[in-house]
């Protein structure tokens, strides 16, 4: 369930910290327990159980208390998950996860635990308002933020694999985003630890959806819209690579703020998530440009088979930062062309580096890339210079007009062999260098990077 209220602007409710919350005296009889707990008040509810808040007089500070909606405090099958979701929480005691704080009964018996009172937004929130085009917010979440983020949400999840812990329900209402850069995995309540039995098996999955994206009490081990094909099939056996499956899921509604799947009903979901490849992000017109080598790296994770997905977690970070860094990705092979391009923009020593990839004449070899049965009477000129206009023109006797590129990370135009003027330009910082391009070149111009 959704634990944090998408309220960030909102002015904190938190206790201030002053010397009156710090130095009263402590007095002979101290409450414990839930005795200790005062002031409750609503927090959030799911399909399971509800959050207050209240204050622990003991330290002075507010808390949140999670416990069963009373329904199914009585229920075994809740109680295990929820004692379950408590002792996990606790023993993954990572940046990224949420500090434990105590876990008891209540004045009627009923199990509750503690946690550290966090202030935020969900990424659920988030990625509604980028997919609704919020300028405000698309400027604070570019792409780069949002890969961070998964980023970080993948090392709490590969530190749970490397403890023995598959979380199985990863999903955008399940991370919070705080005020202050604080990414947390939430919602341990359907983690599958190595060497425990599942649970007794529930009434399936026939009926309406309902919300598709909210586990529901007793449900089978996942979210309808956040299944993995194993999860989707009820098989017992998943590993962590269905946690993989679900950082594609994430992966993929930052590409396209879209879900992988979607249906009428539950049965359609899961005919979907079993049977129909995910549509690439990039043809989804989010409104962004999508890299490649990101959508190549979605859609590995999201394969319906888990050994066609990243072996690890671990593997998929690596992906990530490969992209972050330039490199190439394990789920696309670059070109000798993209490979240069990468290579210069990864030294931004050069101020205007100009790196000629001589291919040679064959035009089999540039007819692979898509020059044509010309390309040997042609060169192809790639200008990777993001934030810049890119400007040719032609220097020589029978001048031509001037080819004018869009500010794009990679552009490409093939030209006659010849003189030419490249002129690059953002705002006003302007830069000029001449070249004779001969027939059969390739050549890749990387933005400036200083003065």
């Amino acid at each position: 369930m959704s634990a944090m209220p998408p309220d960030p602007a909102e002015p904190s409710d938190d206790i201030r910290i002053t010397p009156s919350t710090t130095d009263h005296v402590m007095p002979p009889h101290v409450r414990n327990g839930y005795q200790k707990y005062r002031q409750f008040e609503p927090f959030a509810e799911g399909g399971s159980a509800k959050l207050e808040t209240c204050i622990d007089t003991n330290l002075g500070r507010k808390v949140i208390l999670k416990r069963l909606l009373p329904h199914l405090a009585a229920n075994e099958v809740e109680q295990r998950r929820f004692l379950r979701e408590a002792r996990v929480t606790a023993q993954i005691a990572h940046p990224n996860t949420v500090p434990v704080y105590e876990l008891s009964r209540d004045h009627e018996g009923n199990p509750y635990f503690t946690m550290k009172r966090l202030r935020g937004r969900t990424l659920r929130d988030i990625l509604k308002s980028l997919g609704a085009g919020n300028a405000e917010c698309r400027a604070e979440f570019p792409l780069t933020r949002l890969i961070e983020i998964l980023l970080q949400v993948s090392h709490a999840v590969a530190y749970a694999h490397n403890h023995g812990v598959i979380h199985r329900d990863l999903k955008p209402a399940n991370i919070l985003i705080g005020g202050f850069g604080e990414v947390v995995v939430l919602d341990w309540g359907l983690a599958k630890v190595r060497g425990r039995a599942d649970d007794p098996a529930d009434p399936g999955l026939d009926g309406p959806a309902g919300r598709m994206d909210i586990t529901e009490a007793g449900s089978r081990y996942g979210t309808p819209l956040y299944m993995s094909p194993e999860q989707a099939e009820g098989r017992r056996d998943v590993d962590e690579r269905t946690d993989v499956y679900n950082l594609g899921i994430l992966l993929y509604e930052m590409l396209a703020f879209k879900p992988v799947v979607w249906g009428d009903d539950v049965q359609q979901v899961v005919h979907s998530i079993l049977h129909e490849p995910p549509i690439p992000p990039g043809r989804l017109g989010s409104g962004r440009d999508v890299p490649r080598e990101l959508e190549a790296v979605c859609l590995k994770a999201l394969a319906k088979h888990p050994a066609d997905r990243h072996a690890s977690v671990l593997a998929f970070i690596a992906d990530l930062r490969a992209w972050q860094e330039r490199r190439e990705v394990s789920a696309l092979r670059d070109s000798p062309l993209r490979s240069g391009v990468k290579l210069v923009l990864r030294h931004p020593a050069f101020s205007l580096a100009v790196l000629f990839l001589v291919l040679g004449a064959a035009a089999s070899r540039l007819a692979h890339h898509g020059w044509g049965a010309a390309a040997s009477a042609r060169a192809a000129l790639s200008v990777p210079a993001p934030g810049y206009t890119v400007r040719i023109a032609s220097t020589g006797e029978n001048a031509g007009p001037a080819l004018t590129l869009g500010a794009s990370p990679l552009s490409e135009v093939a030209v006659d062999p010849g003189d030419y003027r490249l002129t690059l330009v953002r705002g006003a910082d302007r830069r000029e260098v001449d070249l004779r391009i001969t027939a059969g070149q390739r050549i890749v111009v990387a933005a400036p990077s200083g003065p």
